[in-house]
């Protein structure tokens, strides 16, 4: 149920549901007890009902009919010609939609709460979607597993579901506080100029590099 935007209460069980319906199923979350991953299932749900409704008609009336009802949501160069080939030829694969959920560790950066994916995370979800592709798998190394590499060694645990500081470091590796305190991966710190090499990395944050995105992304 979603109370504040669209009031709907929907038992458990099968349903054909208008778009009112369908949108306060997939909208819904703070009674979800899995939260956002929770309604990221049920969104997952619609999306794919959507698309085995869609390629199930052979009526092109029907795809007039839904591309005006999107039409003033999307921006394209293909013509309706050229959709209806791609719906033709993608038929079989609509038949046969996997999903799977980026999965996070919950951590604060800065002030803020974020799910983060970690590396063996990452190399999951990546060789699962070049295979779709059929790519062969190859080990997710960017800005995200370098993050995490620099993380772990100064201590971040993902297997700590408590919400620990997860700290963005820079190209050489220093993380800035919100003091203006500067701290390396190797765990020395300086403040105004004195170094300090006796104690660990801090916890400090720096921002930017995230969004407002809830979930670390980058493939």
């Amino acid at each position: 149920m979603d109370r504040q935007r669209n009031p709907q209460l929907i038992y458990q069980g099968t349903h054909h549901v208008n778009g009112k319906r369908a949108l306060a199923f997939a909208r819904m979350r703070d009674e979800d007890p899995q939260g956002d991953y929770g309604r990221q299932k049920r969104q997952q749900q619609v999306i794919t009902a959507i698309i085995k409704k869609v390629m199930a008609t052979k009526s092109v009336s029907t795809y007039h009919k839904l591309l005006s009802l999107v039409s003033s949501n999307m921006k394209t160069d293909l013509s309706f010609n050229n959709m209806l080939e791609l719906a033709k030829d993608d038929r079989q694969a609509g038949q046969k939609v996997k999903k799977t959920t980026l999965q996070g560790t919950g951590a604060y950066i800065e002030e803020s709460s974020y799910q983060v994916p970690s590396t063996k995370e990452l190399n999951r979800v990546s060789k699962m979607l070049r295979a779709s592709l059929g790519l062969s798998a190859k080990t997710v190394s960017n800005y995200n597993t370098k993050e995490n590499k620099l993380n772990v060694a100064a201590g971040f645990d993902f297997s700590n579901g408590n919400n620990p500081t997860y700290t963005l470091y820079d190209a050489s590796g220093n993380a800035s506080t919100s003091d203006d305190t500067t701290t390396t991966a190797a765990g020395s710190t300086t403040t105004g100029g004195t170094t300090d090499t006796t104690g660990g990395a801090t916890g400090g944050t720096t921002g930017g590099g995230y969004g407002g995105g809830a979930t670390q992304g980058g493939y």
